[in-house]
């Protein structure tokens, strides 16, 4: 079994983390780091895992443009395909499971396979049930999507081929982080489930435990001291969005879901190894400044991007050395995102 996670050199803690607690769970499985802003591949040098630098794995003309034009999360997300494609031609194996890297393993996760032996593609929802109110999660998964892409399941068939060229095509100018209307490429899974009959919902309540979906999840300890999930084993706990605001170990806002108590030693140990596994000179973001050491903003990589939506961009160029249009893009984008606001605004008092 192959896992793999995508990361920027400052998470590589983060993605060591992944790496201690998969060994522990499943000691025969491989591991595979994709790192966004390496200049070439490595070996780890605190755990010795592979890490293979993305820009040598996705197209070169296209991440050149998308490593300004997105965000960090947003390029991590973009890249997902590509590194989904890269295992399905060049790592030799027949099932594949992908991680975010702040995903804490406490089980072995390949017997999601056997949830359903006809599966090219296994998802995981962000709820398995609802409520008999409307809640705040569901409201949750409206904006950001019915699937979590923390963790993809995937076998090798011609089926998750189709799929990995359909969302890498979708992803190469569409993974924005709530803007035109998206969440980076979850919103493209709830598409991808009309698409390809071969995409299953993992139903296991012990994978892909998170935030939007303690409430329903019922935890408990049993006498091993084993964490379970609606009576069942929990085999991964996501740190996705985890509020940093602790209550004895765990966030207030929490304290009221059932047994979410049983969490404190994990999220203290989840914690503790990410610091002893950060080396302090992995810190920054190569794509995060220009090359005079100004911080590229939002409205800097947004106006790129509209810029390139109506002008050619030279193959010579690298945009983080155009330090005199960055601003011309991050104030044009300003402009023309009041000029629609103000347009909505008197659209909503001329109906008034």
């Amino acid at each position: 079994m192959l896992y793999f996670t995508i990361v920027t050199r400052s998470y590589s803690g983060h993605a060591r983390q992944l790496w201690s607690m998969l060994r522990k769970a499943e000691p025969t499985s491989d591991f595979l780091v994709f790192v966004l802003d390496a200049d070439a591949d490595y070996t780890d040098p605190v755990c010795g895992f592979r890490c293979l630098a993305m820009r040598g794995v996705a197209p070169e003309s296209w991440f050149r443009l998308a490593s300004f034009y997105y965000s960090a999360i947003e390029l991590c997300c973009a890249c997902r395909p590509h590194a989904f494609e890269h295992v399905y031609h060049k790592e030799g194996v027949g099932r594949w499971i992908y991680l975010d890297a702040d995903i804490y393993v406490m089980a072995e996760l390949g017997c999601v396979f056997s949830e359903d032996p006809d599966a090219s593609i296994l998802i995981s929802p962000h709820q398995l049930r609802h409520e008999s109110a409307q809640s705040r999660f569901e409201e949750g998964s409206l904006i950001h999507g019915s699937y979590n892409a923390g963790l993809i399941a995937m076998r090798k068939t011609e089926e998750t081929l189709d799929f990995i060229v359909w969302l890498k095509a979708r992803l190469q100018a569409d993974c924005f982080e709530l803007w035109r209307g998206q969440y980076v490429d979850q919103g493209w899974m709830d598409q991808a489930r009309a698409y390809f009959s071969g995409m299953r919902i993992i139903k296991d309540p012990g994978v892909n435990v998170g935030y939007w979906n303690l409430h329903e999840r019922g935890l408990s300890v049993n006498s091993e001291g084993k964490c379970l999930v609606s009576g069942k084993t929990m085999r991964a706990l996501h740190f996705s969005n985890w509020p940093q605001t602790f209550v004895d170990g765990i966030p207030s806002a929490w304290r009221g879901a059932l047994g979410v108590e049983s969490l404190v030693h994990i999220v203290r140990d989840y914690y503790s190894m990410i610091t002893h596994f950060r080396q302090p000179e992995e810190v920054g973001y190569k794509y995060g400044k220009l090359s005079n050491g100004r911080i590229i903003t939002t409205s800097m990589r947004r106006g790129f991007f509209r810029y390139l939506s109506t002008n050619r961009w030279s193959a010579k160029d690298s945009p983080f050395d155009r330090n005199d249009l960055a601003l011309q893009w991050s104030f044009k984008y300003k402009l023309e995102e009041t000029r629609f606001l103000i347009g909505k605004i008197l659209n909503l008092w001329r109906c008034g």
